[in-house]
């Protein structure tokens, strides 16, 4: 059952994705379609976070024995939920800013074979189209 869910969730991502690859016109507008996504969808996740801690939280005031015990977890989860978002944000930005790739830049590829130009006058290479 695991499996077949898992099998599933897969194949209705990738049919969800098929409007936006299908309208990208190559590769780098695929790429920006799919970060403009995650540019609203991480915001998103860490609400859910914060509003499961206090669902939990509630849980844990207003409930029973047993719901003690599923608040704390709840709480605990969230909680954690929202440091691992927070700290692969982090880690993000500071190796984009190790790296020279932050916002507003983006990294030149290297050029290879036929597809570059030597222009010996500044050292540098341009693409041909």
């Amino acid at each position: 059952m695991k499996k077949q869910f898992t099998v599933m969730g897969g194949s209705a991502l990738m049919l969800a994705a098929m409007p936006m690859m299908a309208s990208a016109a190559g590769l780098t507008s695929f790429l920006n379609k799919v970060s403009s996504w995650l540019t609203l969808l991480v915001p998103m996740l860490i609400t859910l976070g914060i509003i499961a801690f206090f669902w939990g939280l509630a849980k844990y005031l207003f409930g029973g024995t047993d719901d003690h015990k599923q608040g704390l977890t709840i709480m605990i989860m969230g909680v954690l939920a929202v440091f691992v978002m927070a700290s692969l944000g982090g880690l993000v930005a500071m190796l984009q800013e190790t790296t020279g790739a932050g916002q507003g830049r983006s990294i030149n590829p290297p050029c290879v074979g036929k597809a570059c130009n030597s222009n010996s006058n500044t050292g540098t290479r341009s693409r041909t189209i």
